[in-house]
């Protein structure tokens, strides 16, 4: 008995149990935050690689046109300096011709452009400029020049990302008097177009023949 009080008195001996040091603690530590950033590592580069695997599509599911395949405001005089400013910084959301950056392909920010580009375009397509009636036309161009007064486009955060898009005080002037100057023309043309249907639907005047022979008789 007393040997046996003995052998649990050794068992109950809490300096016999080894207990773990700060410096395994630490290792442990490390070793668990290695693990996850590896972790995250393989996740992150398994993304890009399966982003850059799959082909730009914009939201109706189709494949994005090449960059630069599309004429911008097909149908209007635009001064060659004015139609270089659309293209560097208006066609990437107003237009068919996106030039879409790396990081376009990968979600959550993918989400973001392209719900960006197909609401631009749905305001105003520059590549679909000759497909629009007289009315929407003007109704743009007096849109782009409200823009420029207001220095609203393009807007801030695409200026951000893309910082060759700014635009200087000599551009937006540019683009102002352009629009302004091609609405004024569209309203001429319509006026003149409006006259010349009023002359054609005015009653004209007709004499019979035998009428003025009969009054040339009595003189």
């Amino acid at each position: 008995m007393t040997m046996e009080f003995a052998d649990l008195r050794c068992f109950d001996n809490s300096s016999t149990i080894p207990q773990p040091t700060p410096a395994s603690n630490e290792t442990d530590m490390l070793l668990s935050h290695s693990a996850i950033w590896k972790s995250a590592f393989i996740a992150t580069t398994a993304a890009v690689i399966l982003a850059f695997a799959l082909p730009t599509r914009n939201q109706t599911g189709l494949r994005g046109p090449t960059f630069g395949d599309r004429q911008l405001l097909a149908g209007s005089k635009v001064p060659k300096p004015v139609l270089t400013t659309f293209q560097r910084s208006c066609q990437d959301c107003h237009s068919a011709n996106t030039n879409w950056p790396w990081y376009s392909r990968i979600p959550p920010v993918s989400w973001k452009i392209h719900e960006d580009v197909a609401q631009g375009r749905k305001f105003m397509d520059l590549s679909k400029w000759d497909t629009y009636t007289d009315g929407e036309r003007s109704g743009f161009l007096l849109a782009i020049v409200t823009a420029t007064q207001s220095h609203t486009m393009p807007p801030p955060k695409y200026v951000w990302m893309h910082t060759t898009a700014k635009l200087s005080d000599a551009e937006l002037h540019s683009i102002r008097s352009w629009a302004l100057a091609e609405r004024s023309v569209m309203q001429r043309a319509k006026r003149s177009r409006n006259t010349d249907q009023t002359s054609d639907l005015a009653p004209t005047k007709k004499t019979s023949s035998t009428g003025t022979s009969a009054v040339q008789g009595i003189f």
